[in-house]
């Protein structure tokens, strides 16, 4: 073998010499191998480079033990088998029974086992999935192994035997939805989820997706299987999707009827995504528009996404730019998320010189609209008036929000005059009326000029508030103190006219 530099080709010992003379960066090493088309041995700059991985116990792919792996394009697959193994640190003795497994596919049906005569160049190309699988010792076959890809096989078949040739029509126009279990045998799904500390984010999101109906009926009849995507890069290699069908199989057993604990499904999403590790409060929205879209990579029938150049609108019709975008959208992401949760909203940008408008329709999962916010707000206000033999009442008064102190005590002084002390219903698309607390309250004839807001602090009378001051000052939850003024003692009360001596 050689070692590689920018621009030069060494032997070992001579590179060997360099670096303890002068240092370097980490060698790039090169075999010499027989060209498989003359014969002849030449100098591979090029090697086969391919992902490897080994199957954990449910017949998935580990990705976080995924390396990379250089073999010589002339080797065979055994040869390959053989480097895997030392890459991924196995043990020797798993190679005697362990096969290799082809993930250029990521439909499972397409994935098949890489005979070890075969040469890589062939069968492989660069940077794809190949997965090494050791058998399970003690497996209930005549040889005492059991390989952990037999159980992802194993649903495949079921599937198909209970399937037959029937299909029913879906949003995705393909995909069978009617399988097993039958809805007779089905629970109704009413279950609860344990809150694991603050998870009522997760429990919430959940529930919402468990009772989509044909999203459940997907994952209850397991045709999820035949869409499962693991070669996607975007995506979880399938574990998203995989632990969400357990999921909704426990909510969706029958007979179930106790609330279930989702704690293997919180430990696959926190293992996913650390956002969400611990047992800490989160958006719920962040995780189902987390989840919707991890989903939708798992199920991508899409295994390479061309690059798509979205059309102008150029005068079209709406409906004509609509579908162009659509059908775009669809040749990059295909799945029932999107048939079930993705729409379009056309956006238009106007020039501001020509006027010349282009339109736009982009696709969404999730349409954030403002909640409407209510222009009044309510201030609990104490008045002290100035019969003796009243305590001091509390008066919920509706004011607006741009208002100032003087409306805050025109609306006092009309909630007071009012004859009853209990307020009319109001109707459907009416504004409740203001409040008088306290039901037996007599009927008081007040005047807002004898009124004054008095600054109250420890039971002690600190000064006089100012009726300019803006409502938006005021906090929320705070009382405010009124005081009514003797009339003859307020100089702020209009002087009225002295009536006339007869005679």
């Amino acid at each position: 073998w050689y070692v590689c530099f920018p621009g030069q080709v060494l032997p070992p010992s001579v590179w060997r010499a360099l670096s303890c003379w002068y240092g370097g960066s980490a060698a790039v090493e090169r075999k010499v191998a027989l060209d498989w088309a003359s014969g002849e041995p030449h100098l591979e700059l090029y090697p086969l480079l391919v992902r490897a991985s080994v199957f954990d116990q449910a017949g998935k792919p580990r990705a976080h033990m995924e390396r990379e792996v250089a073999v010589s394009r002339s080797s065979t697959v055994g040869d390959l088998q053989t480097a895997v193994a030392t890459a991924l640190r196995l043990k020797e003795r798993s190679l005697d029974s362990s096969r290799l497994w082809n993930y250029a596919h990521s439909k499972p049906r397409e994935q098949d086992v890489l005979g070890p005569s075969l040469a890589v160049r062939s069968v492989l190309r660069d940077g794809q999935l190949v997965v090494l699988e050791v058998p399970n010792p003690g497996g209930p076959g005549g040889d005492g192994r059991e390989w952990p890809r037999s159980s992802v096989q194993a649903e495949m078949d079921e599937l198909e035997d209970e399937q037959g040739q029937s299909s029913r029509n879906n949003p995705l126009g393909g995909t069978p939805l009617g399988g097993t279990p039958s809805a007779a045998a089905r629970g109704e799904g009413l279950v609860g989820l344990h809150n694991l500390g603050n998870t009522c984010f997760l429990n919430s999101s959940v529930q919402c997706l468990s009772h989509t109906p044909l999203l459940s009926e997907y994952f209850l009849a397991k045709a999820y299987l035949n869409d499962l995507n693991t070669t996607n890069a975007l995506g979880h290699q399938g574990r998203l999707a995989q632990a969400y069908a357990s999921l909704v199989g426990s909510l969706w057993a029958p007979g179930r009827r106790r609330p279930l604990n989702p704690s293997a499904f919180k430990k696959t999403v926190a293992r996913l995504n650390e956002q969400f590790a611990g047992n800490e409060q989160h958006d719920a929205q962040e995780l189902l528009n987390w989840l919707l879209n991890g989903l939708s990579e798992d199920l991508n029938r899409i295994a390479h996404k061309p690059f798509i150049e979205q059309p102008d609108s150029d005068g079209r019709p709406d409906r004509e730019l609509a579908d162009i975008w659509w059908r775009n959208h669809l040749k990059r992401e295909l799945s029932i998320i999107v048939a079930l949760f993705t729409g379009q909203y056309k956006s238009v940008l106007t020039c501001a010189h020509c006027g010349y408008a282009s339109a736009r329709f982009e696709t969404f999962t999730f349409l954030q609209v403002p909640l409407p916010e209510d222009s009044h707000r309510r201030v609990t206000v104490a008045l002290v008036s100035l019969r003796g033999d009243l305590v001091p009442v509390k008066y919920s008064v509706r004011v607006s929000k741009t208002g100032t102190l003087r409306d805050l005590l025109a609306g006092l002084v009309q909630l007071a005059r009012e004859e009853s002390p209990q307020p009319a219903q109001p109707k459907d698309d009416e504004k409740p009326p203001s409040i008088r607390t306290d039901a037996d309250t007599p009927q008081l004839d007040l005047a807002a000029c004898d009124l004054a807001f008095v600054d109250v602090h420890q039971h002690s009378v600190m000064g006089l508030i100012s009726a300019d001051q803006p409502v938006n000052k005021v906090r929320e939850n705070a009382l405010l103190w009124v005081f009514e003024l003797d009339p003859v003692a307020n100089p702020k009360r209009p002087e009225q006219a002295e009536p006339e001596e007869e005679g």
